[in-house]
């Protein structure tokens, strides 16, 4: 635990990067079809791509389970 504790402050500030838009810019495009802000992460898919709605129903029409989280 010692050995962990520098780490603790850059740690958290990974989450909470991954957790907003920080890394993906002030207007993200969608990563599927780069043509429309990019507004909605699926929690479960590897990757945190922001997509835009028609590009995540595409891709999780065979995946209802999925979590869906909407980033504005």
């Amino acid at each position: 635990m010692k050995a962990w504790l520098p780490y603790c402050d850059t740690f958290l500030q990974e989450l909470l990067c991954h957790e907003g838009l920080i890394s993906y810019g002030d207007n993200p495009l969608c990563s599927a079809c780069e043509s429309v802000p990019g507004t909605i992460r699926c929690s479960d898919c590897i990757g945190g791509a922001m997509l835009c709605k028609e590009c995540i129903v595409k891709q999780h029409n065979v995946l209802p389970l999925h979590c869906i989280k909407v980033c504005v």
